[in-house]
Parts: structure tokens; C-alpha cells; sequence
């Protein structure tokens, strides 16, 4: 072997896979929630008081319009997994003109063959789909034309719902976003009612939005590390938010006091967002990774729209109370706790399944070795 055929190597350099313009996913990430979660979270605020007045509407009413985006929002996750196995994660956000298409098909062709071992794993075919561009896959004429719904419907694995520990981590989250939107939502009107002044109560939800910022990374940083026990992790996030929104009606009149349930709510409720991809893989593994998040992204879209109409009603039905809200809050609080001291079974869950799996397979390989026919037997014929 000559000089001239051998490659210098650079020991310890990673290969970028993203070619260095990961960045610009993360800023529009960054963008798109900007403007999404301001809206979502700020509604409250804004828009809960006027619509009450002007177009005489009770709260579950308004609260109805108020969850239709985080539901929908939330809700569509399936239908992006969806798309995600049927086209892959770089074939969605192509520009539909067959000129870019033509001019982007080598290059992805190229990419696919090279990087083919980096695409997330699917139980459905989408990992071969997402290899080829739009042009290819729509021009095909012999398979049969299926509605959008029932590829939708045959591409969501809803067998992980056998998945006993997954199916308890659903229900979780359900329970656990029943209250989530609420304190961004209410958080105004729960001090006009315990009349905190009017300009100081902009600074409740800034300062939901403030300390959740710090929970997401802190946890995050933390939930990366090998020797943490991120289920636990998330319990603990989970039990304090709870806490957190029980305790609001008992703030008073005291800006400090709902600042620092509005902090602590944050705080621990943006660490459990960030958390819940984690626990994920740790429950279903990363191979199924995008099917569960559609799946368990149902869950928390209907949490999402059932949770903040069933507070604005309670408020309403508890209006001669001396604390209107003390009772909707300590409902959907409890449930917050009760989500996350559910996720304590998931271990046992776990261990259960993979016993049952470890039996399973003994038996099938008992059965094999009982039908592999003996030497004496093969004499015979």
C-alpha cells in the first residue's frame, strides 16, 4: 500500500451530523415557541376579563377557546409522527416545487445512503420512505390510494398500550395536565380575587415563565447524568407542582406569596416537561421513541382541552364561596400529585413485563427443542 492510499484519520474528532447548522433548528425552535407559548400562556392574562365582559361570557366558556390551542397543538403529535415514518424527518419541510425537489434529490439521496444507521428507528416502514423525496413517493401509480385518516390510523402503534408501564405513564400525564394550563391561565384572575393590585400582578405569570426556564435546564442537565434516577426525578417535579397549585388560593393579598407559588410551579413543572421524553426511553426504549410521543401526546391534548373549562366552570359553581377557586385548584392539584405518585408502580411494572417476556421465550425455546426431532427418530425413516 502506497503513501498516497492512506487516510489520516483525526482520533477523538466526532463527525458533525448535522453539518454544523443544527443552530439554525434550535433558533427556530426557540422562534416558533416564542411566539406559540407566549399566546398559549398569556391568554389568561390577557383575554379572560375582556371576553367576559364585553361578550358576556361565563369562564368554562372562555376557558373553551383558551384550551383549543394547546389541544390542537398537542393533539397533532400523532399526526406528525405520522408523517415523520411515512417521509422522514428532512423529506416533511422540503418546498413542494418540482424544481427544488430535483435540485435537493441528490443530495438527500446522498445523505440517506451515508447517514442511514443515524435515522431514528420505527416499527413502520418509514425509515425506507424517508430515504426518498416527495416526487418519487407521490408518483407512484400501482398501490392502492388510502385515506389520510386510515394511514393515519394503521401508523400509530397503539400496541405500546400493552405496554403496562407506558399505558400507567399515559394515564400520568393526563392526570398531571389536567392542571398544567391553569396556573397561566387563572393565575390573574386568582389575585383579583385575593385583590392583589393590578400592576403587580403581571409579574405571577412572568414569573411561571421565568423559573421555567431555569427547571427545563436545570433538570435536563441533571436528567442527562448516568447515575440519576430519572423516573424519580420526574415524580418529585411532578409532586411539587401539585403542591404548588393547591397551595395558590392560600396566598392572600400578597404579591410575594403568589410569586412564589408561581416560581415553584414553574420551576418544577418545566423540569417535568423536560423529563418526559427522558422517562420515555427509559420505558419503551429509543427505537420506539416517536411512535410513544404521538401516542402519549393524545393524552396530554386531552388533558389540555378538558382541564381549563372544568376549573372556569368550578370557579363559577363555587362563586359564592369566600374562595372561589380553593376547591377547582385543590381538585386538579390532587391530581397532579396522584399523577406522580402513580409512576411508583412503573418499576414493579417493568420488572413484571420483563419476567413475563424471560418466561415466554424459555417457553418457546423448550418447545423448539421438543419438536427438533432426535437421531434415533431420523433413523427410522
Amino acid at each position: 500500500m502506497g503513501k498516497s492510499d492512506k487516510k489520516k484519520v483525526p482520533v477523538g474528532e466526532s463527525v458533525v451530523p448535522d453539518g454544523g447548522w443544527g443552530w439554525v433548528i434550535v433558533f427556530s425552535s426557540f422562534l416558533i415557541h416564542f411566539i406559540m407559548d407566549g399566546i398559549t400562556y398569556s391568554m389568561g392574562q390577557v383575554f379572560l376579563e375582556p371576553m367576559r365582559t364585553k361578550l358576556s361570557l361565563d369562564r368554562a366558556s372562555v376557558s373553551i377557546v383558551f384550551s383549543i390551542l394547546p389541544a390542537i397543538t398537542l393533539g397533532a403529535g400523532p399526526i406528525a409522527t405520522v408523517l415523520t415514518n411515512m417521509y422522514g424527518c428532512r423529506a416533511l419541510p422540503l418546498p413542494q416545487e418540482p424544481s427544488e425537489q430535483r435540485r435537493l434529490e441528490r443530495k438527500l439521496r446522498k445523505e440517506a445512503e451515508q447517514k442511514q444507521n443515524e435515522q431514528p428507528l420505527s416499527s413502520q416502514n418509514g425509515s425506507a420512505t424517508s430515504q426518498n423525496n416527495i416526487a418519487e413517493v407521490v408518483t407512484i401509480e400501482k398501490s392502492p390510494r388510502k385515506s389520510f385518516f386510515n394511514q393515519i390510523i394503521e401508523q400509530i402503534d397503539l400496541n405500546l398500550l400493552k405496554n403496562p408501564a407506558f399505558t400507567l405513564f399515559a394515564v400520568s400525564n393526563f392526570l398531571k395536565n389536567l392542571g398544567f394550563n391553569v396556573i397561566y391561565n387563572y393565575s390573574d384572575d386568582l389575585a383579583n380575587d385575593l385583590n392583589v393590585t393590578k400592576n403587580q400582578r403581571i409579574y405571577i405569570v412572568m414569573s411561571v415563565g421565568l423559573s421555567s426556564i431555569f427547571g427545563r435546564l436545570i433538570f435536563g442537565y441533571i436528567g442527562d447524568r448516568k447515575s440519576m434516577n430519572r423516573l424519580f426525578l420526574f415524580i418529585i417535579t411532578s409532586i411539587i407542582s401539585g403542591v404548588a397549585t393547591m397551595v395558590a388560593p392560600l396566598s392572600g393579598s400578597s404579591i410575594f406569596l403568589h410569586i412564589g407559588y408561581a416560581s415553584l410551579f414553574g420551576f418544577f413543572s418545566g423540569g417535568s416537561v423536560t423529563l418526559t421524553a427522558i422517562v420515555l426511553v427509559d420505558i419503551v426504549g429509543i427505537s420506539k421513541l416517536s411512535d410513544a410521543f404521538g401516542v402519549l401526546l393524545l393524552f396530554i391534548g386531552s388533558a389540555a382541552a378538558l382541564g381549563t373549562p372544568i376549573v372556569g366552570g368550578l370557579r363559577d359553581a363555587f362563586a359564592h364561596f369566600p374562595q372561589p377557586f380553593l376547591w377547582p385548584y385543590l381538585i386538579v392539584g390532587s391530581c397532579t400529585v396522584v399523577s406522580g405518585i402513580l409512576l411508583f408502580a412503573i418499576p414493579f411494572l417493568q420488572r413484571k413485563k420483563s419476567s413475563d417476556d424471560h418466561m415466554e421465550i424459555g417457553c418457546d425455546a423448550f418447545y423448539s427443542a421438543e419438536d427438533i426431532p432426535s437421531q434415533e427418530q431420523l433413523q427410522k425413516f
